[in-house]
């Protein structure tokens, strides 16, 4: 385009290829302009560019405002005192979709509802990604890092809004799907920070995200429940609350128990073959 005069001239100080070579062709016209690569790899400008770093950092401490971060939009928004308790919320939803489904994960998918809620949907996203990473993937997990982790063990995220819930101002549900099916939790927070789940798959259900949660599907049939809090009783495990939902129409349910303490794989399996319950998960919440 130079050699034409479709451009008129250029001043250049990056190539394709560098060092640049004698007989580059950009070289030889007379109406450009090539100077030395150098960045910020002279003593003055790095000096300046750690200046300026540092007084980012000491305003972000101070304010919570980042100024040229070109990465690190999920970082100024969690500044917001209104949106912590949701973070808060999101991280442990997304910990306790990963502890839901035992299958290799391919997609998750994240929905908020309400008008709060969306405009922080990118960090709430982040924040369920967090959750669900440090419990599906090995090493450091933080809010910048977590989409590119998740590219690494190949989980699609897809972010979506939806129309204010009849029920919730303000709702997230958090949907993952595997390689046999997909698994879902929902929650909101009640005033300024009572958090709570109210939606596990197709069930509506209510219990605090805290602490050892056993959750499973069973059958909607009499002494059920009654066989899984004998095999807790015969452990010495106490039950501190239990919430459960059902579909009378097709007679199924979900239980969710909260446990004073941790039950191991022999419990579980115990459970597992309780007449009538399904796929008992443990929750380390």
């Amino acid at each position: 385009a130079v050699k034409s005069g479709k451009v008129a001239a250029a001043a250049l100080d990056v190539f394709s290829e560098e060092p640049v070579t004698l007989d580059n062709p950009l070289l030889k016209l007379e109406n450009v302009v090539v100077t030395p690569h150098i960045a910020a790899s002279t003593n003055e400008a790095q000096t300046k560019v750690a200046f300026q770093i540092a007084d980012q950092i000491i305003e972000w401490k101070k304010s919570g405002q980042l100024t040229g971060a070109v990465n690190a939009s999920a970082v100024e928004l969690a500044q917001a005192p209104e949106v912590k308790s949701y973070l808060v919320l999101s991280e442990k939803l997304g910990s306790m979709i990963a502890q839901l489904a035992s299958e290799k994960p391919k997609q998750l998918t994240i929905w908020v509802s309400g008008d709060f809620l969306r405009k922080f949907s990118e960090v709430v996203t982040a924040a369920v990604l967090k959750g669900f990473l440090d419990i599906a993937h090995e090493g450091e997990i933080n809010y910048i890092n977590a989409h590119a982790m998740a590219s690494d063990i190949g989980v699609d995220v897809e972010q979506r809004y939806e129309k204010e819930n009849p029920d919730y101002n303000n709702l997230i549900r958090v949907e993952l799907e595997t390689e046999k099916g997909k698994r879902m939790i929902g929650g909101t927070v009640f005033g300024e920070k009572e958090l709570r789940v109210v939606m596990v798959d197709k069930f509506l259900c209510e219990f605090k995200p805290e602490g050892n949660i056993l959750v499973y599907n069973n059958v909607d049939k009499p002494g059920v429940i009654a066989s899984v809090s004998m095999a807790l009783l015969k452990r010495n495990i106490n039950i501190a609350n239990l919430a459960l939902s059902r579909d009378e129409a097709k007679k199924e349910a979900v239980t969710v128990i909260t446990l004073d303490e941790g039950i191991n794989p022999e419990i579980l399996a115990d459970i597992e073959k309780v007449d009538g319950v399904f796929s008992p998960r443990l929750m380390n919440i």
